[in-house]
Order: structure tokens, then C-alpha cells, then sequence
């Protein structure tokens, strides 16, 4: 049945019709999975011509992608597009995306933010956090992806078949590891994104949390200096942490349960006293020995 889109969404009203209104011009059938949404996400994705499948409460970024797949597949379509509800995502880079996974018969297809010069658009904290967890999955994995949290992808049934389906945003690290443990095809292409750098400033401490526990399941041997900078996160405590051989600071927010990185090289002040500093570098060498 060839390629589908679909779209994970959680109280999205104010980007969704805009953004299914743009996909549905590609003429692929376009499915929004209303994630136990509040608002009007649900009316404004079939106002604009999408399919919607819809939870009665919220169950999260993994299981809203995992009810999607599912039925898409189920329905008989051979690939599947996934991208953001919020509008970061540029519909002229569909075509791109599923291009190269065709071209390079590919189980998994990431559209890499950080393949061009379109990573300019990206607020320089979101650069750093990405950064940290491609550095950090890269050790792990001993691989050279340029992006491993984007949720903008191309999966075919047997990429679907052999990923863990996690509730949480964990799900794009899980699926890309289940891969290429796997020995599946997987490529990149590159894409543009529109961020809003008011909102994209900081990063959700649940988000660093469910990335932290995913790299202390993928390797044990990273689970002591994760843990230590999960408590000092947890304390207000400024951290660095040393991966793949650069040195990021780690910013928590307490008051809103955020944090902010930035590379060492462009920090500007002091360096904080009483700083919590972890290597992951050295802990994966040491236990590689």
C-alpha cells in the first residue's frame, strides 16, 4: 500500500491543523494519534484531512507512536513516516527523507537535523543537549550518527518489528539501538527545522532522566557516573560530564525541573565551585579493558 504518515499528539490545538494541512498535500494518507489530548487536537486533525486515532487518556510519545505503527502496518502500508505535532518539522523534507531510504534500502531512515546548515535554526542549548546524547549514544554503541533524537523517521515493518516499544521519549533511542543491534539498514538525511528558541531553551529534567536510564540499561558499565549525576541533578548541583571527549556542562533548574547544557568551550564565567564532575568516557574505557 506504499507510505503512510504518522503523527503522535498531546493538546497540540494551536500547530496541528497547519501541519497536517501541509502533509496532506504530499497525497499520503496522513493518521494523528490523539494522545488522551484536553483540547481541540483531536477536531482540528480532521478538520484538516487527517485520520485520527485516538486515546482515551494520555499514555505517552511510545505508545502513542506504537498505536500509530501498529495500525498503519496492520492496515497493510510498507513504510511509515514519523513527525512532531508541534510544527518543527518542514513537509517539502518528506519526499527528501523517503527518498533516501529508498534509495539506500533502508529499514530505518532518521531525518538528521544536524546534517546541513539548517541546524543554525536550532537554539544553541538545544545543540548542546543533542550533542550530549549523540555523544553518549555513540560510545555506547561505537556508532557515528549525527542525530539520535529525532522524531522525524522512515520505518519499515521490520524496523517496527524488532524495536522495544517504551511509553516514554526513550522510544527514539530504543528503536535506533534495536537496529543496529539488529544489523538493519539504517541511514540519514538531512532536514530542516523551525524552532521556537523562546520555548526550546531548556531541556525537561524527565526527558534527561529517560535518556540516562536507557544509557544505564544499554551499558552497565555507565551506570555508577549516571547515577551520580542524576543526584547531583537532582540536589541544584551544576555537572559536567565528559563524553566522547569534550567536556558539557549541565544546568539544573529546580523550580521548573529543567536543565540547560553548554559545551565547556562556551561557557562564560568561572567554573562553578563544588562542581559534580562525571566520564563517561573513562568509566566505558575502563570496563571495555
Amino acid at each position: 500500500m506504499g507510505t503512510c504518515i504518522v503523527i503522535p499528539a498531546f493538546n497540540e490545538e494551536l500547530t496541528i491543523k497547519s501541519v497536517v494541512s501541509d502533509l496532506v498535500e504530499l497525497d499520503m494518507p496522513v493518521f494523528v494519534v490523539d494522545d488522551g489530548s484536553i483540547d481541540g487536537t483531536r477536531d482540528m486533525s480532521e478538520k484538516a484531512g487527517a485520520r485520527v486515532i485516538h486515546h482515551s487518556h494520555n499514555l505517552g510519545n511510545g505508545a502513542a507512536l506504537k498505536s500509530g505503527l501498529q495500525h498503519t502496518f496492520e492496515s497493510g502500508f510498507n513504510d511509515v513516516v514519523t513527525l512532531d505535532a508541534d510544527g518543527a518539522h518542514r513537509s517539502e523534507d518528506v519526499k527528501v527523507v523517503i527518498s533516501a531510504h529508498r534509495e539506500n534500502k533502508a529499514n530505518l531512515t532518521i531525518g538528521s537535523r544536524f546534517l546541513r546548515e539548517a541546524s543554525q535554526s536550532i537554539p544553541s542549548p538545544k545543540v548542546d543537549a543533542n550533542r550530549f546524547a549523540i555523544s553518549s549514544f555513540n560510545l555506547i554503541f561505537g556508532a557515528k550518527q549525527t542525530d539520535v533524537a529525532s522524531g522525524f523517521r522512515v520505518l519499515d515493518r521490520k524496523a517496527f518489528s524488532v524495536t522495544p516499544m517504551e511509553s516514554s521519549f526513550s522510544w527514539t533511542f530504543g528503536c535506533l539501538a534495536a537496529c543496529l543491534r539488529e544489523g538493519l539498514t539504517v541511514c540519514e538525511a538531512p532536514i530542516g527545522v523551525r524552532y521556537d528558541a523562546q520555548e526550546l531553551w531548556a531541556t525537561s529534567q524527565g526527558e534527561l532522566e529517560d535518556f540516562l536510564n536507557f544509557c544505564s540499561q544499554e551499558a552497565i558499565s555507565l551506570k555508577p557516573p549516571i547515577e551520580a549525576l542524576k543526584q547531583a541533578i537532582n540536589e541544584g548541583r551544576i555537572c559536567s560530564v565528559r563524553v566522547g571527549m569534550q567536556d558539557i556542562f549541565i544546568h539544573p533548574l529546580p523550580a521548573s525541573r529543567h536543565v540547560i547544557f553548554q559545551v565547556q568551550n562556551q561557557w562564560h564565567g568561572a567554573i562553578p565551585l563544588g562542581l559534580e564532575r562525571v566520564d563517561f568516557d573513562a568509566a566505558f574505557e575502563e570496563a571495555a579493558d
